[in-house]
């Protein structure tokens, strides 16, 4: 009686000889391990996802932080100097980044083993952090000074002007920097 049948944990002479003396089969279970690249592509969308969930609204208001509310200072120099030089680093890096510090980090606070969807998309996210800063912060300095002026004299504060002047303004420049971001 053979109840339950596995090729791989058991091996063709085992399943030869299982087969030759058993009198009836109740139950047969097959396992297809891998084929196609359904998995692969649904996974590719879901870490794309969760990493722009991650990586655009800290890119956008770190790039309007810097460009709208920020004081020209030494500090500030120093950390747009720092995105600059994120912007050239290798893509393997970042992998060792995300080896090295979020997969271990996940481990211990969600109880993962190994990598997860999550922590390639932190690792993803901090790809495409310097990408979308600098072109939402360059998308943000060609807008005219003569739009914001102009709010900021109908009597909006600059939070106000930001979101409803600056912004729609810029967002094709985002959006650029969001698609380069992903193309990376």
């Amino acid at each position: 009686l053979i109840s339950k049948f596995s090729f791989l944990t058991d091996g063709a002479e085992n399943m030869i000889a299982n087969f030759e003396s058993a009198t009836e089969i109740n139950d047969l279970t097959s396992q297809f391990v891998g084929g196609g690249i359904r998995g692969s592509i649904i996974t590719t969308i879901i870490i794309i996802v969760l990493t722009l969930i991650l990586a655009v609204p800290i890119g956008i208001a770190t790039a309007i932080y810097f460009n709208e509310f920020s004081f020209k200072n030494k500090f500030t120099d120093i950390i747009r100097n720092l995105i600059d030089v994120l912007t050239g680093v290798p893509s393997i890096i970042y992998g060792l980044l995300g080896a090295a510090v979020f997969v271990p980090l996940l481990n211990r606070v969600i109880n993962t083993s190994g990598g997860s969807i999550l922590s390639g998309s932190l690792t993803m996210a901090v790809i495409l952090l310097p990408t979308i800063i600098k072109s939402t912060e360059e998308a943000l300095k060609v807008i005219p000074g003569d739009l914001r002026n102009a709010s900021l004299a109908l009597g909006a504060n600059n939070t106000q002007t930001v979101i409803n002047v600056m912004l729609p303004n810029a967002t094709p420049g985002i959006l650029t920097g969001i698609l380069l971001g992903i193309g990376r």
